[in-house]
């Protein structure tokens, strides 16, 4: 992911309205699997995917006048980084990702948890959105991460949490156990089509309902996605 360099988020900055009201931040969180197993055709799909989700994103968030949108990436494979600071929706140009190494997806939960605190975000924060994508099974201490997750201060206030299972050899009770009780299913995507519909529902509908108290609603109704789109990758 690319920003422009004179929009990054500072941990002074805040954004006003033109009534003179703070308005609201909504963190948007991409922990994508860069894994070995994501290589050929899935890596492809995916790149796909967010790139074609970005121009409905950025409409859902002009639709949304009471939040500013920021993106943050999170990669796992042999260990997991990020992929740069946040960067407001609007400044985003997604940068291809490759795949290759293991599935660190326990060292992916164990960093993103550190960044659930909000003294290290700006603004006034609403719900943060953390968007699981995943084609395989954790090969570190997912049960660590995780734990370090629940108890981060954000996830603790209400954290939106969504995974996408790509192929059919994904671990349903591992994503279940991300999303938790409450937030519905993992979203199946078996092919590319069904990717960029996932993609683009899942960070669209959290924008759209983000401080309207309709969220968690819309996760438990399911997706309504358009067609898939004509090809499939590689099993």
């Amino acid at each position: 992911m690319a920003e422009n360099p004179t929009s990054s988020v500072s941990g002074g900055a805040k954004t006003f309205d033109f009534f003179g009201v703070q308005r609201r931040s909504l963190y948007l969180f991409l922990i994508i699997d860069c894994s070995n197993s994501m290589q050929g055709e899935k890596i492809k799909s995916l790149n796909y995917a967010v790139r074609g989700a970005l121009p409905a994103m950025k409409k859902a968030a002009d639709d949304n006048p009471e939040a500013d949108v920021y993106i943050r990436v999170l990669t796992f494979s042999d260990g997991a980084s990020w992929r740069g600071p946040a960067t407001p929706l609007h400044d985003v140009v997604w940068e291809d990702i490759s795949a290759a190494g293991l599935t660190d997806l326990g060292a992916a939960l164990s960093l993103l948890a550190e960044e659930l605190d909000p003294a290290r975000l700006t603004g006034r924060i609403l719900p943060p959105v953390l968007i699981l994508v995943s084609d395989g099974q954790p090969t570190d201490d997912f049960r660590e991460g995780f734990a370090k997750l629940e108890s981060a201060p954000l996830c603790v206030a209400g954290a939106v949490r969504i995974a996408i299972a790509i192929g059919p050899d994904a671990d349903l009770q591992i994503l279940q156990a991300f999303i938790g009780p409450d937030g519905g299913a993992p979203l199946d995507a078996r092919d590319a089509g069904e990717l960029a519909n996932r993609m683009r529902w899942a960070s669209t509908v959290t924008i759209q309902a983000a401080g309207r108290g309709s969220l968690r609603d819309v996760l438990q109704t399911g997706v309504a996605a358009n067609p898939p789109d004509p090809f499939i990758w590689d099993s």
